[in-house]
């Protein structure tokens, strides 16, 4: 399923790329522009259920509040697979006033993407053209090529980050970084523990923990690489990695409450 929605995605963007230029360059005259949207109309299995539809934004008729985006990047992550299925809670509406010229309701896939401002309404005051923004909410539906939006509906992100990184930030990082400071006070030399270390979510929470001095025990599934995988984890500051194994035995118990030194794990 990942591989069909890929190649799919390369066909469409690769038509994107091929007219994007031209048509950011006729903005300032009688222009449009020519959308790509990955769209379901019922559940299910990706494979089965998605399809491509094309529609027209048209720069010149922009509400003043209004902005055009081209996507930049768009991951996709268990949850958008989830939300084809019908299984996820959180889904986007099916209609038909999802996008322009659908012959039947639709909805758009695609919760988590970097896109650049590349029109703006006359009314529009925290984006301008080229900024890179994100999505402010679920649902947004970023397996698109363009997308016409209302400034309220998208975030300014700093451009300092890589394209890899504003692409997926609104998820996972966000995740773990709630997930160390909403539940729990953490202070400069505490210690928590997650299972999954190795996971997006994980590794997010490893860097933003070393960033702000708490000490993470990160447990992994026991593996054949495993001292590859514990090298990496410990290369973007985990404290200490152990195994699932490691981290149900009596006996290992004793060597974490040595790395604790009287402390709890929070």
């Amino acid at each position: 399923v990942i591989y069909f929605i890929t190649v799919m995605f390369t066909s469409i963007f690769t038509r994107a790329i091929k007219q994007s230029p031209a048509s950011i360059r006729m903005m300032s005259t009688n222009s449009s522009i020519t959308a790509r949207a990955i769209i379901y109309s019922s559940y299910g299995e990706p494979i089965d259920e998605i399809k491509c539809h094309s529609y027209n934004i048209n720069l010149n008729e922009l509400n003043e509040n209004q902005v055009v985006v081209q996507s930049l990047a768009t991951p996709i992550n268990p949850s958008d697979i989830n939300q084809i299925q019908g299984i996820y809670p959180s889904r986007p509406s099916i209609s038909i006033d999802s996008l322009p010229n659908l012959l039947k309701p639709s909805s758009v896939s695609g919760n988590e993407g970097l896109f650049k401002v590349i029109a703006i309404g006359s009314n529009v005051k925290n984006l301008k053209i080229n900024d890179w923004c994100i999505p402010l909410n679920v649902n947004y539906g970023t397996w698109c090529t363009h997308k016409l939006s209302n400034e309220n509906e998208l975030i300014k992100i700093n451009e300092n980050l890589s394209i890899n990184q504003a692409a997926t930030i609104a998820v996972n990082p966000s995740s773990a970084y709630q997930m160390l400071t909403y539940y729990e006070k953490l202070n400069p030399g505490d210690w928590f523990v997650q299972n999954g270390a190795n996971s997006q979510v994980g590794r997010a929470a490893i860097q933003i923990a070393k960033s702000r001095g708490i000490n993470s025990i990160n447990v992994v599934r026991n593996r054949d690489n495993i001292d590859e995988l514990k090298k990496d984890l410990y290369s973007i500051g985990a404290t200490k990695v152990i195994t699932d194994e490691e981290n149900e035995s009596k006996e290992f118990s004793k060597e974490i409450k040595s790395w604790l030194n009287g402390k709890e794990i929070k």
